[in-house]
């Protein structure tokens, strides 16, 4: 049976979505349903499948995620966000979190010692860090005894947990973590959705899960100036937080808006959520397709001729969703270049898609970097894109 799992692991492991531009790029993150399907397959446990929806607006009936939440939310892997009331099943997953799903799902010992010192003496996943410093998981070389329950968990990091339970549990090695990366790439999720079943209430009004998220949807639809006032609400938003860091301020730019609008739409039409498309394409490719960059020679009379391949052989620094760039050497006045992404999916409202960027440290960071002089913003449905830029000249 354990062998099985094993198999079974490396095949599940395979229909994550990542490519391989993905796997040489900025790290992707785990999500909540990639979560629950890779833990729960892996661990034999049968799905449920009846015809009761799940009650929370952002779960859509029909979708593929869809018995796998269910059953992990009747095993009480993990609650709903108790202050959105929404299950999140796009919502990256941190070590805290994983930690308790694996323990649930493979049925692991709880309360283990662990000599962890960032773990707070009331929080709710102590049961469940035990594990982590057993098998080997999640480790910090650098600062042994930090765990860092709130990171985000990776897919090579969640390739390597599975990795190493598995092979604690079965005592073989058939699938070490190279061959299990190598199984990884882009399935196509993209079925057709089932209209929602319709939940009678005593006053005989029908509602679902389906019915609230449509609704919303179709208000912006429905208003021709409701993107631009909810565009408003955002920048306004990040400029708070900026103001209350000691950061100047961002600048609307309608550039970098329609790189970010026409990346919202294409990852709702085509379903995938990465800062990779499936081309393998980043974030700047995407803003200098829209001429971003391009606007930079006009203060430049030596018009260097940019590209994206000298762009990222220039490159300054690089983190999972920024990165800081000189053109090089082609003319004297050596423009210099600052971009960066956000992506979010899930979210109804700009308050909520907000405090989940706020509350990732990626995410924040680019919010709050003094690199950023201009921002631009995209919503297409439920998915949300901020692009960042900054064009110097000197």
């Amino acid at each position: 049976m354990f062998r099985a799992l094993a198999i079974t692991t490396a095949t599940l492991l395979g229909s994550l979505q990542l490519s391989a531009a993905t796997i040489q790029g900025p790290p992707t993150y785990l999500t909540r349903a990639e979560a629950t399907m890779l833990l729960l397959t892996s661990a034999d446990i049968p799905l449920i499948e009846d015809e009761q929806p799940l009650l929370f607006p952002d779960v859509i009936e029909g979708e593929w995620y869809v018995p796998y939440l269910k059953t992990a939310v009747r095993m009480e892997m993990f609650d709903a966000t108790p202050i959105h009331g929404l299950l999140q099943p796009h919502h990256s997953v941190s070590r805290a979190e994983f930690l308790k799903m694996m323990t649930i799902a493979y049925s692991l010992t709880r309360n283990l010692p662990y000599p962890y010192t960032d773990i707070p003496a009331f929080a709710w996943y102590r049961p469940f860090i035990g594990i982590a410093y057993q098998k080997g998981v999640f480790k910090d070389y650098k600062e042994p005894l930090l765990l860092h329950p709130d990171s985000r968990v990776t897919h090579e990091q969640a390739v390597a947990t599975i990795s190493e339970v598995l092979k604690g549990m079965q005592h073989v090695q058939e699938h070490p973590i190279e061959e299990l990366k190598q199984t990884l790439k882009a399935p196509d999720r993209s079925e057709p959705l089932q209209p929602a079943p319709e939940i009678i209430t005593e006053d005989h009004f029908a509602v679902s899960p389906l019915m609230v998220k449509e609704s919303m949807l179709r208000i912006f639809s429905m208003r021709s100036n409701t993107l631009d006032d909810v565009r408003l609400l955002i920048l306004q938003r990040v400029n708070e937080e900026r103001r209350a860091a000691g950061i100047h301020i961002l600048r609307h730019n309608t550039l970098l808006a329609k790189a970010a609008q026409d990346y919202a739409k294409d990852m709702s039409k085509r379903g995938f959520f990465s800062h990779f498309n499936p081309e393998g394409l980043s974030y700047v490719d995407r803003i200098r397709n829209a001429g971003y960059l391009d606007s930079s020679t006009k203060a430049c009379p030596c018009t260097p001729s940019l590209n994206t391949t000298d762009m990222l052989q220039n490159r300054r620094e690089i983190g999972s969703d920024y990165v800081l760039m000189k053109s090089g050497d082609q003319c004297e006045c050596r423009a210099r270049f600052a971009l960066g992404e956000n992506i979010a999916k899930g979210q109804l409202t700009p308050s909520q898609v907000m405090d989940d960027w706020m509350e990732s440290e990626n995410h924040r960071k680019n919010i709050l970097i003094g690199a950023f002089d201009e921002i631009g913003i995209g919503i297409f449905s439920d998915v949300w894109v901020q692009e960042f830029g900054k064009l110097e000249t000197q």
